[in-house]
């Protein structure tokens, strides 16, 4: 199960560099630092099977099953200078996932001093630690049975392949960038270590003689999506989820994903007994995360309030899937209702000004048809879309011939429709002008725009007629003495 918080808060003008910083860092290490780490490791475990320690150890290894299982449950077969390589693997490798022997191994419980192999033993172990010890993720990486300080720190930064490293970086770009606008660059590195540091105490809480180093930035991030879910409490945020064959978007109350989150990796790590995933880790992250969030909430107060603040035009989406779902009930009423209300919150939103036109022009007649189309033939003439613009008079007019659209609205159809394709429309709706809005403000230039544009197409008796009405009909327009010059020049 996945659930990821997907958010859209990242601005240009206060980019999140600390959440940069850490990603750029994790990726320095991982292609520089670690870069020779399967090298190393191959030479590593070839050594130790060629040199004869693997030989050593498995053997011994079969002995204490042996002693632990004397009824061979567990158990193997033996283990010797004649064991094939692949049978000494498969050993092992079992020995491996048993931390128990692994640490009386290393304290020389195992092969004690004074025992016959000892000598040859210590020397090639030594040799073989030597070599393990140039694998950078084995060396930094947070081992609980050698509790090691450092490694506390250093484990967060340290990958054990690139898609172990790109999965991380992805949840943490995803919570970091909010998260870092939310409580600052200083805090959000602060917790970011903090947490991290917390994991792994957490993984060495559970599981104090694992001898498998855990590395990695999840138990941090962990933390940070802990942090996440408390500013944002009750407020609802987009966030995605994956059941492994179904995967979708929904809306949920950002403290919600706590429970899930805990739920989720502790449930994990109760069914995970080996330990070798990192689910302790995870959930120590998730606890301590939510904590220093709370504590920043209630005592530090280093919080910026407009980042938790819901976007209301986020709604928009929603919204238009319901409405479009009335319509095809044939729900008009509901659908317009709910078009409406995303028009409050984005009156340019064009699917739902066609939307809202298309329910309207169901009743041709009414008022609300009016204001639709005058709305929608608006946000076209913005948008500069003259096609649309055109389609959608060209319909509104054939729906209501009468449609009384406001004058303004008319010189600006008729403006638009001012070219080779649509001018005719042009000339058609400055007629209408001239009979029914006459002193309207803009005619006059309106008839010498279509005049000069008739003369420009060599169509003289269309142009020099415009020109003549302009003249005749408005005498005091700073037009009449521009249009008397053109038709000098044509008489």
């Amino acid at each position: 199960m996945l659930i990821i918080p997907v958010t859209g808060k990242i601005s240009a003008k206060n980019p999140p560099w600390a959440t940069i910083g850490i990603i750029l860092l994790n990726g320095l290490v991982f292609f520089v630092f670690q870069s020779g780490d399967s090298r190393a490791l191959s030479r590593a475990m070839e050594y130790y099977f060629d040199s004869g320690l693997g030989e050593i150890e498995c053997r011994h290894f079969v002995e204490y099953e042996k002693r632990r299982h004397p009824e061979g449950a567990g158990g193997s077969g033996e283990v010797g200078p004649g064991t094939a390589r692949g049978e000494m693997q498969k050993t092992f490798l079992r020995m491996r996932e048993d931390d128990r022997f692994l640490v009386k191994l290393r304290q020389e419980e195992i092969i004690a001093p004074g025992h016959e192999d000892f000598d040859e033993w210590r020397a090639k172990r030594d040799w073989y630690e030597e070599m393990l010890a140039r694998v950078t993720f084995l060396e930094f990486g947070f081992t609980p049975a050698d509790g090691k300080p450092l490694t506390f720190l250093t484990s967060m930064f340290l990958h054990g392949g690139f898609m172990h490293l790109l999965g991380n970086m992805v949840f943490l770009w995803l919570v970091g960038c909010v998260l870092e606008l939310w409580c600052g660059r200083a805090f959000f590195l602060a917790m970011y270590l903090v947490t991290g540091v917390a994991a792994a105490a957490f993984f060495g809480l559970v599981h104090p003689a694992s001898t498998v180093p855990c590395v990695g930035a999840s138990g941090a991030i962990a933390g940070l999506m802990g942090a996440y879910a408390v500013p944002f409490g009750r407020k609802k945020i987009n966030v995605f989820y994956s059941l492994g064959f179904y995967f979708n978007y929904a809306r949920a109350p950002a403290i919600l994903l706590l429970p899930l989150w805990i739920g989720k990796e502790a449930g994990m790590m109760l069914l995970d007994e080996g330990g070798r995933i990192a689910y302790a880790a995870h959930l120590g992250g998730l606890l301590s995360g939510a904590i220093l969030a709370y504590l920043n909430l209630r005592v530090f107060g280093r919080i910026r309030e407009d980042v938790g603040r819901e976007n209301p035009t986020e709604q928009i989406p929603a919204l238009l899937e319901e409405a479009y779902a009335a319509m095809e009930k044939l729900d008009m009423t509901s659908a317009r209702a709910l078009l409406l209300e995303i028009l409050a919150l984005d009156p340019d939103h064009s699917r739902a000004l066609t939307g809202l036109y298309n329910i309207d022009k169901l009743d041709p007649g009414g008022e609300a048809f009016v204001e639709s189309a005058s709305r929608l033939l608006d946000h076209f003439y913005k948008q500069n879309d003259v096609d649309r613009l055109y389609e959608t008079y060209r319909e509104t007019v054939h729906r209501n011939r009468n449609l009384p659209l406001k004058s303004d609205m008319l010189f600006r159809l008729s403006t638009a429709f001012l070219n080779r394709k649509h001018i005719a429309e042009s000339e058609k709706i400055i007629a209408l002008l001239l009979k029914k809005a006459p002193d309207q403000k803009k005619l006059p230039t309106a008839l010498l725009n279509l005049g000069k544009k008739y003369l420009s197409l060599e169509r003289k008796d269309k142009g020099v007629t415009c020109l003549k009405v302009l003249r005749r009909r408005y005498p005091d327009s700073p037009e009449f003495t521009l249009a008397g010059g053109i038709l000098e020049k044509f008489a």
